[in-house]
């Protein structure tokens, strides 16, 4: 049953985390993947949590009692991919640490990561989203992992621009709108958010 809690901790903290803008669009594979994987997982916990393990298949459309159905069967897995995304997530914990250790919010967008090993572009794409930088450097004759903590006037900049969006972002869920919902809002700003609202206000709008 260990396993189970380690799969729940990494499908939600992962896979639904980062899905989400995907969800809310409606992206038909992405929700397929994630049924399949909840009905999968519903078989998988049956044994030891019989009534959850079937409500939640009845709740995916399941016909009958997830009790009667075969055991899943294993899908061959993609060996390279499962590692290189384990790879990414220690890079990943190491990037946060990196930037909690420099004093740096996750919203404030940085030059680069520079790694020691090499990436598929994929999954270098996906680590420079998680920590906010602008690319991932390969760098095999590092130590260790370094984070580029310089903040130039265009990444200042652009810091600014984020915590603007999500301060009228928390508004508007605080005011329970929809994303087509369009209210009017006034937002008091000083210094220099006031100078980059300004230049930048139809981008947050």
């Amino acid at each position: 049953t260990r396993p189970l809690g380690e799969f729940i901790d990494d499908l939600s903290n992962w896979y639904v985390r980062r899905s989400r803008d995907r969800f809310k669009e409606g992206d038909k594979a992405g929700l397929a993947t994630l049924r399949y994987v909840l009905t999968t997982l519903a078989h998988v916990m049956a044994p030891v949590m019989p009534f959850f393990a079937d409500d939640l298949y009845q709740r995916l459309g399941g016909e009958g009692s997830v009790h009667l159905n075969n055991w899943p069967t294993v899908p061959k897995a993609d060996e390279a991919l499962i590692a290189g995304m384990a790879q990414v997530r220690t890079l990943a914990s190491k990037g946060l640490q990196l930037r909690e250790a420099a004093g740096i919010k996750l919203r404030q967008p940085l030059a680069k990561m520079e790694v020691m090993t090499e990436l598929q572009p994929e999954l270098a794409a996906l680590l420079a989203d998680e920590l906010n930088v602008k690319e991932v450097v390969l760098r095999p004759e590092l130590k260790e992992e370094r984070l580029d903590t310089t903040l130039t006037d265009a990444l200042r900049e652009e810091g600014i621009v984020r915590e603007l969006t999500r301060r009228v972002q928390e508004w508007r869920k605080e005011q329970g709108f929809v994303l087509s919902d369009r209210p009017d809002m006034e937002m008091a700003v000083t210094g220099d958010e006031k100078e980059v609202g300004e230049k930048h206000r139809d981008t947050i709008m």
